[in-house]
């Protein structure tokens, strides 16, 4: 019983640290050779992010996503059809302490539009 409350109580506290983005368009997306199969997300919306809350600190990319998996690819294209269109999107991610892309930006982990 102890172990399932902790379990629940620790996924709780990392849902609750996930930044949202809301009603935002994508500015900017990036993809450099020299950072692997990751795509780099800028948005004119504001983060509810807690500023020195968790790892990031980063003031030019608002997320980073993975695009070494189909969930990645499909994420990307979303990004892009909604860049293309210039649609509002809202984006969350894994936790403000979920740098395990890239060192000092949050990990994208869901965009609705």
């Amino acid at each position: 019983m102890k172990i399932t409350t902790l379990l629940i109580a620790l996924i709780f506290s990392a849902n609750i640290s996930a930044s949202e983005i809301l009603n935002a368009h994508i500015t900017k997306l990036m993809i450099d050779k020299n950072h692997g199969t990751i795509v780099f997300i800028q948005t004119d919306g504001a983060s509810d992010r807690t500023p020195g809350a968790g790892c990031h600190t980063n003031t030019t990319w608002d997320y980073v996503a993975d695009l070494t998996h189909a969930t990645g690819q499909e994420i990307y294209s979303a990004l892009l059809a909604a860049k293309a269109s210039q649609q509002e999107v809202s984006l969350r991610g894994k936790g403000q302490s979920t740098c395990d892309l890239y060192g000092n930006v949050e990990t994208l982990r869901r965009i609705e539009y």
